[in-house]
C-alpha cells in the first residue's frame, strides 16, 4: 500500500433538522458559517441547496445550475416536444420521456416519482398538440409488490412498445424493501386498461458492502436496476436491456473513506471547488446515512458529478493506496440485456453485458 498523501484538509462542520417538508442545515467552514433552507426532498430542492452552497463556500456548482455547455451546430433541427403542463394529476413534469409511434399517431409516457397516479399517458396526431390519455395505474391500481404513498413511491422511466398483439409497458418501482424492480405490464391499446404481471421482471442483484462502513449485521443491499428498454426484432424476439445502477451503493462509503482519511481528497480532486464538494459530502454523510433512498442520492449527487469528472485521479489513487476496491467496482454501472419469454412474465437464459463504463472514454 502506498504512504497516503500529505495534503492540507479541509473541514466542514454540518448540523441539519427537519422542518416541515424539508431541512433546514447549518454550515460552517473555517470562521465562514451560514444556514440553508431545502424546501423539501426533492432534486430540485437539493440543487437549489447545493447551488447556494457553491455561492457561499466555493464547493462545486451543480450541473443543472452550471453554464449550458457549448456544442457545434446541430445538423438537423430540434424542439422541445413538451413546455407545460396539461394535466392536473401530472405532479412532477415529464421526466425519462420514452415515445411511441402508432397507427394512430404518436403516445407518451412518462416518469411520475411519488405521484399517487403513476406514469401519465399523453396521446399526439402531430407532435405538436399533446393530449392527456389517463395513466398506466390509475390511484389504487398499482402493482401489489410496489412501494406506494408520497416519499416512498418511485416510479420511474417506462417505455411502451408493441410486442404482438398487445402493448408492453416496462418500468422500474420501489420495492416495500427499498430495493428496486423492473416490471412489466401489458395492454390492448395504449390507452389501457393495464395490467401488471403481478410480479417484478427483474430485482437488483445482492451486492456485497461489508466493510464499507454501513452496519456490519446487515452486508447485503440489493443494487439498483433502472432504466430498462424493451427491444423487439425484426422475428419479434423481445429483449429486455436494463441498467445496474450502483449510484445508492458508492457514492456514501466513497464519502466515509474520504472521511476516515481527509488526507485523500487532494489525491483523488484537482480543482479546490471538488475538493471542497468531496468535503462537505464527507461532513454530511452521517446524517444522509439515516435518510430514505431519494434523500441519501440527492444528498451525494455533487460528490457524484465530482467524481466521475476525475474519474482517472479517482480510480488511479485508491487503487495506489490499497483502499476500497469494491468501490471501484460499484462505478462500473453495466448495461444488461436478456431475451424475454413470449408471454412476457420472465426471462430466458442468462444476461449478457452489453456495455460498462470501465474504460477512459
Amino acid at each position: 500500500m502506498a504512504e497516503l498523501p500529505t495534503v492540507e484538509t479541509l473541514s466542514f462542520s454540518v448540523d441539519t433538522r427537519a422542518t416541515g417538508d424539508g431541512f433546514r442545515i447549518d454550515v460552517r467552514y473555517g470562521d465562514n458559517s451560514a444556514s440553508f433552507a431545502v424546501e423539501s426532498a426533492t432534486q430540485q430542492a437539493f440543487s437549489a441547496f447545493y447551488s447556494e452552497l457553491s455561492a457561499a463556500f466555493g464547493t462545486r456548482v451543480p450541473h443543472v445550475h452550471a453554464a449550458a455547455a457549448e456544442h457545434p451546430p446541430m445538423a438537423f433541427p430540434w424542439r422541445p416536444l413538451l413546455t407545460e403542463n396539461v394535466h392536473p394529476k401530472i405532479l412532477v413534469g415529464y421526466g425519462d420521456p420514452a415515445v411511441l409511434k402508432t397507427d394512430d399517431g404518436w403516445w407518451l409516457v412518462a416518469t411520475s416519482n411519488d405521484a399517487p397516479d403513476a406514469f401519465p399517458l399523453l396521446h399526439s396526431a402531430d407532435l405538436d398538440h399533446w393530449e392527456p390519455r389517463g395513466f398506466v395505474f390509475p390511484s389504487g391500481s398499482e402493482p401489489h409488490w410496489a412501494a406506494k404513498g408520497r416519499d416512498v413511491a418511485d416510479f420511474w422511466a417506462p417505455e411502451m412498445a408493441k410486442a404482438g398483439d398487445e402493448y408492453w409497458t416496462v418500468f422500474t418501482a420501489r420495492q416495500a424493501t427499498n430495493a428496486l424492480a423492473i416490471g412489466l405490464a401489458r395492454a390492448s391499446t395504449p390507452a389501457g386498461p393495464w395490467e401488471d404481471n403481478g410480479a417484478p421482471l427483474i430485482t437488483g442483484k445482492p451486492v456485497d458492502t461489508t466493510g464499507l462502513g454501513f452496519d456490519a449485521g446487515q452486508p447485503q443491499m440489493s443494487g439498483g436496476v433502472i432504466d430498462s428498454h424493451l427491444f423487439v426484432d425484426a422475428d419479434g424476439e423481445r429483449y429486455l436491456f436494463w441498467k445496474d445502477d450502483t449510484n445508492s451503493i458508492w457514492p456514501r462509503p466513497l464519502a466515509m473513506l474520504l472521511r476516515r482519511h481527509p488526507e485523500l481528497i487532494g489525491a483523488l480532486f484537482a480543482t479546490e471547488a471538488d475538493r471542497r464538494t468531496a468535503a462537505f459530502a464527507a461532513a454530511i454523510v452521517p446524517w444522509a446515512n439515516a435518510q430514505r433512498p431519494m434523500v441519501r442520492f440527492f444528498t451525494m449527487q455533487p460528490l457524484i458529478e465530482a467524481a466521475l469528472d476525475n474519474w482517472n485521479q479517482v480510480r488511479a489513487a485508491l487503487v495506489e493506496f490499497g483502499l476500497a476496491g469494491t468501490i471501484l467496482e460499484a462505478m462500473t454501472t453495466p448495461i444488461r440485456a436478456q431475451r424475454v419469454a413470449d408471454d412476457g412474465r420472465s426471462l430466458l437464459g442468462d444476461d449478457k453485458i452489453v456495455l460498462c463504463n470501465d474504460l477512459d472514454w
